[in-house]
């Protein structure tokens, strides 16, 4: 039998020095019990007797192990136990007195050799289990420490040194087998491949070439490894031979070039090889090569080229204006008729620019401007074809360009798709029919309107309405209609003839489209009677139709004829109930002639649920303007905390009534109210007064290095009351509070209603030291011009942005261009309606300052805001801490 000694090559394991070390241990120990045993010739004890059985038995089985590599005798339960036997028979021979056997170096050698086979924190228990119970047999001899001290450390020392030493064994074994594994996967990688790799010397000597070259240039492995040099094409051999010379030059340089080079059987082969110095790596010590034959690549490019050339010539001379796009909406392909329609000379010019860079491009170079508005919809739509997979056909457009007439354009849009069927750009086909569009436009208006005034005809307003109604369960968009009769009519035509009756119809055609907004929608619908379509409430329809009566009331002169008419009204909501046209026009028809039964010359509306809420709210301005004394008006402070560190800022004073008529009212039903009676200002001023008064106390129980500031909203109408600034001193100078802590908000919205008057009155408030804040930014209309003049401090972002804060990227967008406008204008920002930790999140990277919203907190009386002023802790700002 063949025994395993030494191994051959390679490197050894712990484990495997363990199987023979721990058998010249238990031999060793054995012999030297035998030698003692002899030399002395003791009495034979029990205890000596039976260390003498454990370690011969140890050493059978360390030899039948060393002997017997397959066998299982290396799991750690039988390590343990035999590193349990030998120890105990250490220990015992250690512990008699006949044998003269010292110890130390046998428990040195159980804590080195098993060391050698255990891992870790085991490894590391066992040697200080065998250390300690070396010092232990010492102790129990009679040791004393400087006897078993040292033993006891360099037991330690020999056992930890074993254990590092089967570590890096065991690493380097690791790395050993990998390195064999990587060379076995490179060799069967390079002859599986079928590309060429090739080493070569400093003077271009291959080195190793792998099998492919066979199937690439028709040369054997053996024949380039001898020498062989295939040719290179005169035209490729120059730029080849400068390229190699760069490369051998500077170590860790690469290359890449394409030649050609002649294949065995004698034609020409494109390759594209690819070098890269390898001469200062020990391992390769050399030039690496990879070559690709590129001779089908070549010869599809070359074809390619050709039908890119017949495709071009095809597309330009296509009348129809031909373009696409990738899947960014960026132009990839232009025929000539759409460069000349733009201005562009070449497809180049358009070649990655949006519809949307067209009108920038406007003016420069002779080239027409297009309207901003233009590119914007027909980039959106492309977009859509792209996104959706859906294609556009038959699709008619407008597009006028300045100092130039309107033409029509009929569109076809088509997705492009790549291999895996996914929309990857989008081509489109447009076409001229300016001429046929506009003689189907003649005769739809024909058809579609009043010879005589020119108004759209009952078919018309039919159609319109049609439109306007939706479908079932969906509320229906904010549209009345008008009916407006003239009141006896018949006595015009019948007195002065029908040609003077159809003036007349033309002059109050006139005069009611002159009263309306051009939005608004008139026909003539019989012949007296008009319809009018107008996108308002009913309020703003009453004012229209009030507005009509007062346009009628002026005579009518037709030549030297003087004609006085009047006429009824009726006003009909779209409701959810109407499904038919003819039902709206019902319900308004029905209103005018109640009109013309209440006397004529007056307005009606027939919507009788509208009028339960006129009602209502008629009797909710009666009791509003008794709530101030009746104390039904209440105050709530809503937390305005710092995103930075949770601190609690200051509080939003907000408006609350509790009626005992209508309950708990929400403040967007009785402010308008408020504001439409002018009962805003008396209570406007009685909650700031009430605010100042509470503020003041709040700073004196607890003063701060940064006082609590308190927001009160301002309405505009309280704004340009002609006191309010006067009251606004009043108040401070009464209350005493500090008026930097006051801030009073005026919406974005209302603020832009009358800018030049706003800034004045505003300019006025600062001068009162308040602080100033412009709430709801984002939802007006402010001019920057505006906005840079007013004297404001705060810049309050709009609950609607902050929703879509983590969910929209464009509201994160908006929120980052009105933050930076802020920090521009030098203005403390508060983001409103906060209701996530993402949004928190957001605002906090964006640099918002303040928040407030329903997650801090929502409005609370003065007796629990004075408690979180006690508290004086931070709000959590994330929602693990928030739970």
């Amino acid at each position: 039998m063949k025994l395993p000694l030494v191994r051959a090559g390679g490197a050894y394991t712990g484990p495997e020095i363990f199987r023979l070390a721990s058998l010249f241990l238990y031999a060793s120990l054995l012999l030297e019990i035998c030698l003692l045993w002899w030399m002395d010739k003791p009495g034979s004890t029990r205890s000596v007797k039976v260390s003498l059985f454990v370690v011969a038995a140890l050493a059978v089985v360390a030899l039948i192990r060393f002997a017997r590599p397959g066998l299982h005798l290396l799991g750690r339960r039988h390590v343990l136990l035999e590193l349990l036997a030998a120890g105990a028979a250490i220990g015992m021979l250690s512990l008699q007195s006949q044998l003269p056997i010292a110890p130390l170096p046998w428990w040195i050698g159980l804590a080195s050799v098993f060391a050698l086979e255990l891992q870790g924190s085991l490894a590391l228990a066992v040697i200080l289990a065998v250390a300690v119970a070396g010092a232990l047999t010492s102790v129990a001899t009679g040791g004393q420490p400087e006897d078993w001290l040292p033993g006891f450390f360099v037991t330690l020392f020999a056992g930890l040194l074993s254990a590092s030493l089967s570590k890096a064994m065991a690493a380097n074994q690791a790395s050993l087998e990998q390195a064999l594994m990587n060379e076995r996967r490179f060799n069967v990688i390079a002859r599986a491949a079928r590309h060429v790799f090739m080493i070569t010397d400093r003077r271009f000597r291959t080195t190793y070439i792998n099998p492919a070259i066979t199937d690439v240039l028709g040369y054997s492995e053996q024949e380039m490894l001898a020498g062989a040099a295939p040719a290179i094409h005169p035209e490729d051999l120059p730029r080849r031979n400068a390229n190699l010379q760069l490369l051998r030059r500077k170590a860790g340089a690469s290359l890449s070039m394409k030649l050609r080079i002649r294949h065995r059987e004698g034609h020409w082969v494109w390759l594209e090889i690819r070098g890269y110095n390898m001469l200062h790596d020990p391992a390769i010590g050399g030039l690496v090569f990879s070559i690709e034959d590129i001779s089908a690549r070549v010869e599809a490019e070359r074809k390619l080229t050709e039908e890119h050339a017949l495709l071009r010539t095809v597309l330009d001379l296509n009348p129809s204006m031909i373009y696409a796009k990738d899947s960014n909406g960026r132009f990839t392909i232009t025929n000539a008729s759409f460069q000349k329609h733009y201005g562009y000379a070449s497809d180049a010019e358009l070649h990655g620019k949006t519809t949307e860079e067209l009108p920038g491009a406007g003016g420069e170079d002779g080239r027409h401007p297009v309207l901003p508005e233009t590119a914007r919809r027909m980039h959106l739509q492309d977009m859509h074809v792209i996104r959706s997979g859906v294609a556009v056909e038959n699709l008619e457009v407008q597009d006028m360009r300045d100092g130039e007439v309107e033409r029509w354009y009929r569109t076809f849009k088509y997705p492009l798709r790549d291999s895996s069927g996914a929309a990857s750009g989008m081509l489109a086909i447009v076409r001229d029919v300016t001429d046929s569009k506009e003689y189907e436009m003649r005769l739809e208006h024909l058809a579609m309107h009043d010879s005589l005034t020119g108004l759209p005809n009952r078919r018309f307003m039919l159609k319109m309405i049609a439109d306007l109604i939706l479908p079932e369960g969906v509320p229906p968009p904010q549209i009345a209609v008008l009916y407006f009769d003239l009141d006896f009519f018949k006595s015009v035509n019948d007195t002065h003839g029908h040609d003077t009756g159809d003036r007349c119809l033309m002059e109050v055609a006139r005069r009611i489209r002159y009263e309306l907004p051009p939005e608004d929608m008139v026909s003539r619908f019989g012949g007296d009677e008009f319809v009018i379509l107008t996108h308002a409430g009913m309020d703003a329809a009453r004012e229209r139709a009030s507005r009509l009566l007062s346009a009628l009331d002026r005579p009518v002169v037709i030549d030297d004829i003087v004609v006085k008419l009047h006429g009824s009204i009726g006003i009909a909501k779209l409701l959810p109930s109407h499904r038919t046209p003819s039902e709206l026009i019902r319900d308004a028809d029905a209103a005018m002639y109640q009109a013309k039964e209440r006397g004529r010359n007056r307005v009606e509306a027939f919507n009788a649920e509208l009028q339960v809420w006129a009602t209502r709210r008629a009797q909710m301005d009666v009791a509003l303007r008794f709530a101030l004394e009746r104390k039904e008006l209440t105050l709530v402070y809503q937390p305005q905390v710092a995103l930075a560190d949770g601190r609690l800022c200051g509080f939003e004073l907000l408006l609350r009534w509790n009626s005992p008529q209508y309950g708990e009212i929400k403040p967007d039903d009785f402010i308008p109210i408020a504001e439409r009676s002018g009962m805003v200002v008396p209570i406007g001023l009685w909650a700031l007064e009430q605010a100042c008064i509470q503020l003041k106390k709040w700073h004196q129980a607890y003063p701060r290095q940064t006082p609590v500031t308190l927001g009160v909203n301002v309405s505009m109408r309280q704004l340009m009351h002609s006191s309010f600034i006067g009251e606004v001193a009043q108040i401070l100078v009464r209350t005493g509070v500090a008026a930097n802590c006051i801030e009073l908000e005026l919406t974005e919205s209302s603020a832009m209603a009358n800018p030049q008057q706003t800034i004045e009155n505003l300019s006025r408030l600062k001068s009162l030291g308040v602080r100033l804040a412009l709430d709801d930014f984002g939802t007006g209309y402010s001019s920057l011009a505006y906005l840079q003049r007013l004297p404001i401090d705060v810049l309050k972002i709009d609950r609607a942005f902050a929703r879509g804060l983590g969910l929209d990227n464009n509201d994160a967008g908006i929120v980052q261009m009105i933050l930076t406008l802020a920090q521009l204008l030098d203005l403390d920002t508060i983001a409103e309606g906060v209701e996530t930790a993402e949004q928190i999140t957001v605002l906090r990277r964006l640099g918002c300052r303040m928040g407030q919203g329903y997650f801090f907190s929502a409005g609370v009386p003065a007796a629990q805001a004075e408690r979180l002023l006690a508290a004086d802790q931070p709000y959590p700002l994330s929602l693990t801490a928030h739970a």
